[in-house]
């Protein structure tokens, strides 16, 4: 009956060629999960043959595609609806706002779990492009990760390729950024990588000088001590 009175409220407002087989497919998470009984989620149907999802909250349906669906799902951090995306196709070379991918909002978001399962689609040759991906600011997923301090995601993204010491637009590196946010594990986790310590931005700051500048004292502790070592 629930079935039936979904098909009908989605003919209603205009959806043709519905496709139950396909819906109750990708409504259905790898652990079993029916994504449809979420307030919020994220489920595939054939449109004209062509695969489509919709966002669907109370009544109200948005068809859109499941690459938008899933940069959306990314946005709202919610790992079963990434999953419906990932399966059903999206796209993660596709650029969205700010020359931003799917990785990029992974990255944000710091989910291992999400950025493991856009890499599981990603070839072997196009790996070094995608994880090393370059919004219109010049900041890599990898930068992102440091600068949000995400620990797990930042030593995801390395061990699958990310530059240590690549710079942004402001010449930046991952460094920087994790020493003007105050995060000091993520700080000391890209100089095991050997990360530059005295590479300077635009404005002729340091990763020191700019934990410094901002208080991040625990940070300056980690930067000193390093520096000291290298005879930095």
């Amino acid at each position: 009956m629930k079935a039936r009175l979904l098909l009908l409220l989605m003919l209603a407002i205009g959806i043709t060629g519905f496709n139950q087989a396909a819906f109750a497919r990708a409504s259905t998470t790898n652990d079993g999960t029916d994504v449809r009984k979420q307030r919020k989620s994220f489920v595939l149907v054939e449109r004209d043959g062509v695969p489509r999802t919709q966002e669907h909250v109370g009544p109200h349906y948005d068809v859109g595609t499941a690459t938008t669906a899933l940069i959306a799902a990314l946005k709202a951090k919610n790992l079963r609806d990434v999953r419906v995306c990932v399966d059903a196709g999206a796209k993660w070379s596709q650029v969205f706002e700010n020359g931003k991918l799917s990785i990029h909002y992974a990255a944000e978001w710091g989910s291992k779990d999400a950025l493991d399962l856009l890499l599981s689609k990603v070839p072997e040759l196009e790996m070094d492009h995608f994880v090393n991906a370059r919004t219109a600011a010049g900041e890599t997923p990898l930068m992102i990760a440091a600068q949000h301090g995400h620990l797990l995601a930042l030593r995801e993204l390395h061990a699958s390729g990310a530059l240590v010491n690549a710079v942004d637009v402001r010449s930046e590196t991952a460094l920087m950024k994790a020493a003007r946010n105050g995060h000091a594990e993520v700080a000391s986790a890209l100089m095991l990588n050997k990360a530059n310590l005295i590479v300077r931005n635009l404005a002729g700051e340091t990763a020191l000088s700019l934990a410094q500048k901002n208080g991040h004292m625990k940070v300056t502790d980690v930067l000193s001590r390093a520096n000291v070592k290298t005879g930095s």
